[in-house]
């Protein structure tokens, strides 16, 4: 099932990334970080006011605005 990233709120949820939106500004800074296609990234956590958001990529923590995690389109089942 495809949902965006800002969905995924249950701790230590792992998805794998199928598309990144927005403008390309914010999608070249996202490539930065490590967030490519098919590139398994896992929730970590959520500060009380539920931005930013915490998720795990590779083997760093990237912080994510809600509005930016809306734009990024993951794969909830799949076979590892």
């Amino acid at each position: 099932m495809i949902i965006n990233l800002a969905q995924v709120t249950e701790l230590k949820t792992k998805v794998r990334l199928k598309n990144l939106r927005g403008p390309e500004a914010l999608q070249s800074r996202l490539r930065a970080l490590g967030l490519k296609e098919g590139q398994e990234i896992q929730f970590w956590m959520s500060l009380p006011l539920g931005s930013p958001l915490v998720f795990k990529v590779i083997n760093q923590l990237v912080g994510l605005r809600k509005e930016e995690a809306e734009l990024i389109e993951v794969e909830t089942a799949y076979e590892s």
